[in-house]
């Protein structure tokens, strides 16, 4: 009985192993696809359900597709247009009134004639 017990008992160990090892695999893929698609790290609430889904599904292209369409990554798309839009106009701004104290030789301008 005992021997079993220890088989049985070494047995389960290496599953959990097997299912660490693929739990870290899991972690690791959810974390590119934040990295990625939403530009940042993953929080814990969001990464655990993530991680758990794609345990789940077992499918990279379902997990893909889920984060594209999220509510995180749609808010991100559109403000990320506008505020590259701002952030453009900004520098310009910035860059001219450069130019104007520098008297014509800000950006483009030779500084030595």
């Amino acid at each position: 009985v005992a021997k079993t017990l220890k088989v049985s008992v070494l047995a389960r160990d290496l599953r959990k192993g097997r299912e660490c090892r693929r739990y870290c695999k899991d972690r690791s893929t959810v974390r590119v696809l934040y990295q990625d698609i939403l530009l940042r790290e993953p929080d814990a609430g969001g990464w655990k359900a993530w991680v758990g889904s794609y345990h789940r599904h077992r499918n990279l292209r379902w997990m893909r597709h889920r984060f594209v369409v999220s509510s995180e990554s749609v808010h991100l798309r559109v403000n990320l247009r506008k505020n590259v839009k701002a952030a453009v106009g900004h520098l310009t701004r910035m860059l001219e009134d450069l130019d104007r104290h520098r008297g014509g030789k800000g950006p483009g301008k030779r500084l030595i004639p």
